[in-house]
């Protein structure tokens, strides 16, 4: 009798089903690829392929996308699942560094592009090879707008539109568009953009409406091109606040609701999203559904915007996670914390609420936050080189892990738009 043939390795022994699990916990769930595992069979390499393809992708340009797309197999683009990438002028190329586009040219295996139409056409022939998207960001380059361009963005999000119905995740940061095309995701779960576009708050309400599975908004402005639109003599079509507190109580219960407000040092608007009627919209509507609550600004809120966030905690009884950050940030707003919260993100500071002070009011009210679990002690990014404030903050962290709660170190800033990280 022959004896039977040894698996090369003893992992290939297990059940196909576990092994699944395996190459998802090494491939999904880590940061980085586990490169010598590849490498231990032929088998072990094929099985995981289709675990590689579903990790996020990104990529500086569409450019690179398109060739990424044409050197892959067909059977592995079905598995990709989450890509970013930054949408570029094909005619200026602007945000593409000269030594990229010089190799662009030279070495890439696709026809050159000279044109927003070519541009176009291979943009809905590279989405075509990627049928199964579920998550989709679009980044655009802070500076550079025409007519042909706002045009080339609206057909590429058309084409996005009819391509992908069931996607569940969009983020996209270009604001010259209209927002006519979001009721075509109806199954949009999660909805990422700078609040602001073509589109009047009613049209965005109507088009949001129709999304009965959107439970998730992150707003991320206003958009950098806002001060330059507003100087006098500027004659061009401006972006308008489509995201209004009209339109938060319009929308079906949120769970998650986040606000990263950056200010133009050149332009003249007031608050936009973290203000009184906004949070108190929040608070009417979706208060009950919360369980996620992020802001964070490059500002100080007034005193009417920070008391409609104390009366939005009051009335969240269901929030778990709690981010906030904004220079000046004082305890008071540690008073309305609800019951339910299990994590907090807070940023301290040299000059407002000190490491100490934040680990005084919530240990002191330990039994009225019997769910809080993991605090993350943010030090304040221009206060980031203090030696004391670091000191202060590891003592902090050592006082809530001597109370039985997870504690970490951080550092707070505003978000950079454009940034790919």
């Amino acid at each position: 009798m022959v004896a039977p043939a040894k698996s090369p390795s003893p992992f290939l022994d297990l059940p196909p089903e576990i092994r699944e699990q395996v190459y998802g916990g090494l491939f999904l769930d880590s940061s980085s690829v586990d490169v010598q595992m590849l490498q231990t069979s032929q088998q072990i390499y094929l099985e995981a392929q289709p675990f590689l393809y579903k990790r996020p992708v990104a990529f500086a340009s569409q450019f690179d996308l398109y060739d990424w797309v044409r050197g892959s197999h067909a059977q592995n683009l079905k598995h990709v699942q989450c890509i970013r990438f930054k949408l570029v002028d094909v005619i200026s190329r602007e945000g593409l560094p000269r030594e990229s586009i010089q190799q662009y040219h030279r070495d890439s295996p696709s026809p050159i592009i000279l044109s927003y139409e070519d541009d176009l056409a291979r943009f809905k022939a590279t989405l075509e090879e990627v049928p199964n998207l579920k998550s989709l960001t679009l980044y655009k380059n802070r500076t550079g707008d025409s007519e042909h361009l706002r045009e080339f963005h609206r057909e590429c999000f058309a084409a996005i539109a009819r391509q992908y119905p069931a996607l569940r995740a969009l983020t996209f940061y270009v604001d010259h568009i209209e927002l006519d095309f979001l009721s075509s995701f109806r199954s949009l779960q999660s909805l990422r953009f700078t609040g602001f576009s073509f589109s009047s708050p009613k049209v965005l309400l109507k088009e949001l409406q129709k999304l009965t599975s959107l439970d998730e908004i992150e707003l991320f402005g206003p958009p950098p091109a806002l001060a330059f639109q507003q100087r006098q003599g500027y004659t061009g079509r401006r972006a308008t606040q489509s995201m209004t507190a009209e339109v938060m109580r319009g929308l079906c219960p949120l769970r998650s609701f986040t606000v990263c407000e950056i200010r133009d040092s050149l332009s003249r608007t007031d608050e936009v999203f973290v203000t009184k009627t906004v949070l108190t919209a929040l608070a009417h509507v979706h208060g009950k559904s919360l369980r996620a609550l992020r802001i964070s600004t490059d500002f100080l809120p007034s005193s009417d915007s920070r008391g409609a966030l104390t009366a939005l905690l009051s009335s969240a009884p269901s929030l778990h996670e709690l981010e906030l950050g904004w220079p000046g940030l004082d305890g008071k707003v540690l008073d309305a914390l609800p019951a339910s919260l299990r994590r907090l993100q807070i940023n301290v500071s040299t000059s407002a609420l000190r490491p100490g002070d934040l680990a005084d009011r919530l240990l002191a009210r330990r039994n009225r936050l019997p769910a809080l679990a993991d605090v993350v002690v943010r030090l304040d990014w221009r206060d980031a080189a203090s030696k004391d404030l670091a000191a202060a903050a590891d003592t902090a962290v050592k006082r809530f892990t001597d109370a039985g709660i997870k504690a970490t170190r951080g550092r707070w800033y505003p978000i950079i738009l454009d940034n790919l990280d």
